[in-house]
């Protein structure tokens, strides 16, 4: 008897917007989608990605530049962890770290580097808010009304109940969203 592959989920989900052929067509279409922008240039996103491998406890499903502009970490998620933001804050630390040169950053002059933007997209099966967000000051044992370090997440349902304006903008993810929905219907 084959072995399900419970992950189904996420390496369909990363396939589409990080390993398949069509993935940076994918990642601009959502891009769009997120931004409500016209790219039309897949030459402007570069692929990035943390991997297990080189740095053993750091991994996130895909992550991507667009002209150098922002970069923007996403994860699949079908349970939203409350640590997503710390999480998020090491990804993208070692994202820059791995993107601006030594020499660089111990010039005089600032660096510029790109907009970091966080998103989660979440098809779990409990019931969650068509859109909310995380911050990493909600995990401090202090609390200020102005942090000195602050990161957000947006956390986006990406379940077809959930009918986020975002799924009729994007149809790579729609397509996504409905065969998970078939899935879980023979479940």
């Amino acid at each position: 008897m084959a072995k399900d592959n419970r992950s189904h989920k996420d390496s369909v989900f990363t396939d589409l917007f990080y390993s398949d052929r069509d993935a940076k067509k994918n990642l601009l279409q959502l891009y769009n989608a997120l931004y409500d922008e016209q790219e039309d240039s897949e030459n402007l996103i570069q692929l990035i990605r943390l991997d297990g491998t080189l740095f053993m406890d750091y991994k996130n499903d895909a992550a991507f530049t667009i002209g150098n502009r922002r970069i923007i970490l996403f994860e699949h998620q079908s349970t939203v962890s409350e640590n997503i933001p710390l999480r998020c804050l090491l990804y993208i630390a070692r994202e820059l770290e791995s993107y601006l040169p030594t020499k660089v950053r111990y010039k005089r002059r600032r660096v510029p580097i790109p907009y970091p933007d966080f998103f989660v997209f979440y098809n779990g099966t409990d019931d969650a808010p068509a859109e909310s967000v995380l911050k990493l000051s909600g995990a401090y044992t202090i609390s200020s009304d102005q942090p000195a370090l602050e990161l957000k997440v947006r956390i986006i349902n990406i379940n077809l109940a959930k009918n986020h304006k975002l799924l009729h903008k994007c149809p790579i993810l729609m397509e996504y969203s409905r065969f998970i929905d078939v899935i879980r219907s023979y479940d």
